[in-house]
């Protein structure tokens, strides 16, 4: 019987893959740059904003509450691209008052982060490109995070009147008093604190204040700003806001981010700190009057109990009068210079 012809297999055809290599080729790993107004914080829309973004699937990698100069805001304003309103800006009208900067890391980050915020009900920018991201990091997170260098720069400024946690004050402390006198700008609805005190110091280290950790849990999970959300509606205003690592003030056992706060008027009773037991999941339960947190999600301080806020905020509280308008300007926590430039 002849040999028969060998026959030809069909070539093997490639297994398909849960995600084929045109969706990989959509799903980019980018950063992208948000900056909140000082409406937004105002408003206490900051952790709604992080809520929906971490939504999203998004991871927040840097986080800090800003105060900036008019010579930072009107150098920022006049870049490409930044001026998210209709006519320009002074930089005088919202250098008294702080911004939140955020960067994000995800698949698609821009894309999804354009996709959010055009819903907001209050003013956030976001960078348009990779290279515009990079300059506004760069500007809003810029500078140096060192307590010691951070002081010498603002010794060496001669226009920033600072509370540090000790108790020492150095700058134009009596001329920022006289002008916080003069406009009762700490007596602002905005800012909701009844009393301006003569002393610099007592300005900014009352018992109004709490301090507030985010743990690290809360980014692993991403419900950074469902715990902010929370936060915010029991408080009247964020007066520090930043981003710690394990080399700072956490604890020796954690690993990952924190977020440090400095609360005003915050309502311990609306707050209740739940055990979580074995391995179960963290919980945020909102009770309407109450609202239940794990405790390995947030570190609750007392109120008044100043040492958290000197170990997290070294460098103290920073106001300091705009040369132009002679407005009293800052007043928060603050953890560099970047944005102080004069």
């Amino acid at each position: 019987m002849p040999f028969e012809e060998e026959k030809k297999l069909p070539p093997m055809k490639r297994p398909k893959l849960m995600v084929e290599e045109e969706d990989m080729e959509k799903m980019v790993m980018e950063r992208a740059f948000i900056l909140c107004y000082p409406d937004c914080v105002f408003c206490q829309f900051t952790g709604k904003i992080l809520h929906d973004l971490e939504k999203s699937s998004l991871s927040i990698k840097r986080i800090r509450l800003v105060c900036a100069t008019e010579k930072f805001l009107d150098q920022f304003f006049s870049m490409e691209g930044r001026n998210i309103f209709e006519e320009k800006l002074p930089g005088s009208i919202f250098c008294p008052y702080p911004f939140v900067a955020v960067e994000v890391e995800g698949h698609n980050a821009n894309e999804k982060v354009r996709s959010i915020l055009p819903e907001s009900v209050v003013r956030v920018y976001s960078s348009g490109s990779a290279a515009s991201r990079e300059e506004d990091c760069g500007l809003w997170f810029g500078g140096t995070d060192s307590a010691a260098d951070w002081m010498n720069e603002a010794v060496k400024s001669s226009q920033l009147a600072c509370a540090l946690p000790n108790g020492d004050t150095f700058g134009p402390v009596e001329t920022v008093v006289q002008k916080l006198l003069e406009e009762d700008h700490l007596k602002s609805s905005r800012l909701k604190i009844d009393t301006v005190f003569r002393d610099f110091y007592d300005n900014f280290y009352h018992e109004d204040l709490t301090f507030v950790l985010i743990k690290p849990r809360a980014f692993e999970v991403q419900c950074v700003g469902e715990v902010l959300f929370h936060l915010e509606k029991r408080g009247r205003g964020i007066r520090g806001l930043n981003m710690v690592t394990e080399c700072d003030a956490l604890p020796a056992d954690s690993h990952g981010y924190g977020i440090a706060l400095v609360m005003q008027h915050f309502d311990h009773a609306a707050i209740r700190i739940i055990t979580t037991c074995g391995d179960a999941p963290p919980r945020i339960i909102d009770r309407d009057t109450v609202v239940e947190i794990s405790s390995d999600l947030i570190h609750l301080g007392k109120a008044g109990d100043r040492s958290m806020i000197a170990d997290y905020f070294k460098c103290g509280a920073v106001s300091w009068v705009n040369p132009s308008t002679g407005a009293s300007c800052g007043g928060y926590f603050l953890a560099n210079l970047s944005s102080l430039q004069f």
